[in-house]
């Protein structure tokens, strides 16, 4: 009994191979395109098309910021004073500002920003004279500029 069902299980075996055999064979020659034979039908497999690759654009010209306050008011002593300098980026680049030398009792403040930044001088000045503040203003692509303005303070 047991032989005979290995015989009928090797027929049935057989039987499909020879059946699926003609479905699946696959011409495989050097160079050729993979296809897949069925009788009166033939699939031939192509590569996906990709599409071309996209140019790689150069990096655009930077602008340097430019610091747009044109003066400083005239400050008074033990009086307090506050201006603000603005710089902006034509380029949308952000801006770093910073302001050197404040007269003595005063200082400042700095605000950067995505194409533009201010800084504030401010405090009670402690002597008069005539002082020169300097400014810088960096973009984040290595744009610079700077500009020095002429603080006066006098007595009230």
């Amino acid at each position: 009994m047991k032989f005979r069902q290995i015989k009928l299980l090797l027929r049935f075996a057989l039987i499909i191979i020879a059946f699926a055999l003609p479905f699946f064979l696959v011409k495989n020659v050097v160079g050729a395109t993979p296809s897949i034979i069925i009788p009166s039908f033939r699939l031939t497999l192509t590569p996906p098309i990709t599409p071309p690759p996209t140019p790689i654009t150069p990096p655009l010209s930077n602008t340097n910021p430019e610091i747009i306050t044109e003066s400083l008011p005239v400050g008074f002593v033990r009086h307090f004073y506050s201006a603000s300098i603005q710089a902006i980026d034509r380029d949308s680049d952000k801006v770093n500002l910073s302001v050197s030398n404040p007269p003595l009792g005063m200082r400042s403040s700095c605000q950067a920003g995505r194409a533009s930044s201010t800084c504030t001088i401010f405090g009670v000045p402690r002597n008069t004279g005539s002082y020169m503040i300097r400014t810088r203003a960096v973009d984040s692509r290595g744009g610079e500029t700077t500009k020095n303005y002429l603080l006066v303070i006098k007595n009230w």
